[in-house]
């Protein structure tokens, strides 16, 4: 082989040699930006599951002491009837009994808003899940809750022991109970569906309520006075009643 024969030879395995390179280096490129993509799809499906599921069991945890404070109101109930004449004094114990419902529905409106959510969480079945449950939660609030103060509101407009004995503690509790079993068991599922255990959403919950510190801490306060306000109305109404006025 002549000189120009290797000149052309070696040009031949350099050129092949760059697209090779070239070729590899491109690969590497897209290949690499494809794994960061889908890192960042999973991490950002993953923080909104997260969130939703964070979102759901504080929910379901504001409900509890719903129905916890109902049952409460309905073993009051069941002592003012076997003593009417406390009917007076007892008054203002029911009040607390009916826990004001405040859900926060920012996660709710970006889930049922947003397109690229259901897009993010890539799983219909949990979508639909969700969907239930934040359906559900609107009917405990509204049907259970909202519909109980406002009998109670009225009963109190003109207390008697007949309104007193006739709100329906009993059937209420039992919507709760009901309503709070199936929410519970929606929940279980969802966390299933998107492969997440207690430990996880623990973690995840320590996290919130440590940027939410302040917040929790100015609600503490606002719960301390609402309780002494409350005290002071009770003292204040058995101090009328023990005057004979």
């Amino acid at each position: 082989m002549d000189k120009k024969d290797n000149k052309s030879h070696q040009w031949w395995n350099d050129f092949l040699m760059t697209i090779i390179a070239t070729t590899l280096s491109i690969v590497l490129t897209f290949g690499t930006a494809a794994l960061v993509d889908r890192k960042k799809e999973a991490n950002s499906r993953r923080q909104m599951t997260m969130s939703i599921l964070y979102d759901l069991k504080t929910s379901l945890e504001q409900m509890q002491e719903c129905d916890s404070a109902l049952r409460v109101g309905l073993e009051l109930q069941i002592a003012l009837a076997g003593d009417p004449s406390s009917v007076n004094a007892q008054k203002y114990y029911f009040s607390p009994t009916v826990r004001t419902l405040e859900f926060n529905e920012t996660f709710e409106k970006i889930f049922s808003s947003n397109i690229e959510t259901f897009n993010t969480l890539d799983n219909v079945l949990f979508v639909e899940k969700v969907s239930d449950f934040y359906y559900q939660r609107q009917l405990y609030s509204d049907d259970v809750i909202g519909s109980f103060r406002h009998d109670l509101n009225e009963a109190f407009d003109s207390w008697t022991i007949d309104k007193a004995l006739k709100l329906d503690y009993s059937g209420t509790v039992f919507m709760s109970g009901i309503m709070m079993s199936h929410m519970k068991a929606i929940f279980e599922q969802c966390k299933e569906l998107m492969g997440v255990d207690d430990d996880d959403l623990t973690a995840f919950t320590q996290i919130r309520q440590q940027h939410r510190q302040s917040r929790f801490y100015s609600d503490s306060i606002l719960e301390v006075y609402e309780q002494e306000m409350l005290e002071n109305v009770m003292r204040l109404q058995e101090a009328q009643d023990g005057g004979g006025r």
